[in-house]
């Protein structure tokens, strides 16, 4: 896979991308990608809510069971939940929050169950239509462990990690195969065995026109970033001074 220097820049600046900018780009039919259509006054008091006033487009599962509400403003330690987070954050004092503009949302691989406790996976996923330029898929999501798996009509889509930034890895997968096709865009997080829940906080997700750079060129766009950040740091620092 050709990667350019032109990409190679494109990728590092993509870390740095707005959800505005997101917005703007074409997305197919797909809607709410940036997670800020969400019906929820931020001063409300953390609770659950309606998937439709919280997550307009999507539909939330927890294991096969679809859902009509997700936790709002909080967090749960242990169950399979999915949460929608502003810009105060949880309730507890976890350090989750938006990632990026107003809204993000958290997939929790918990357990579910009464007597018996069983692990089951939290999952959203609408349907739309690829972008027919798409390449691959990027999204940013603040990390723990678990088993995060993005796919497209039932097809996981493996990704890679591009950049770092101060609260998210950028990831990005190749979806070329099905560039202006209508599919399924699921995202779902089960625990690992052993673990007692997992949790990934997921924003920003876009479709791309740019190839996935080669393992190889990772490193060089990585510094390429650094390095753009740094220039810019040094130039308000001379301004300012």
């Amino acid at each position: 896979m050709k990667t350019t220097k032109s990409h190679l820049l494109q990728w590092s600046l993509l870390a740095l991308v707005s959800p505005a900018l997101i917005s703007a780009r074409a997305q197919g039919s797909f809607q709410n990608l940036d997670f800020e259509s969400a019906l929820i006054d931020q001063a409300q008091t953390p609770g659950f809510v309606s998937v439709s006033e919280a997550l307009p487009g999507w539909t939330v599962y927890v294991s096969t069971n679809q859902q009509a509400t997700v936790l709002y403003g909080a967090v749960g330690h242990g169950g399979t939940l999915v949460d929608l987070l502003g810009v105060n954050g949880s309730s507890l004092t976890d350090g989750y929050r938006s990632i990026d503009g107003g809204f993000s949302v958290m997939l929790q691989g918990g357990v579910i169950g009464g007597a018996v406790l069983y692990p089951a996976p939290a999952s959203i996923l609408q349907a739309g239509l690829v972008p027919a330029t798409s390449r691959s898929i990027l999204f940013k999501a603040q990390t723990e462990v678990g088993t995060f798996a993005v796919s497209l009509d039932g097809i996981n889509i493996p990704y890679v990690s591009l950049s770092n930034g101060p609260n998210y890895t950028m990831f990005a997968g190749d979806v070329s195969t099905f560039a202006g096709r209508t599919a399924e865009l699921q995202f779902s997080l089960s625990r690992l065995p052993g673990t007692d829940y997992s949790n990934w906080n997921l924003d920003s997700i876009m479709f791309s026109d740019m190839a996935i750079p080669e393992p190889s060129v990772l490193c060089f766009s990585a510094l390429g970033a650094f390095l753009l950040i740094w220039r810019f740091q040094r130039r308000l620092r001379r301004s300012l001074g």
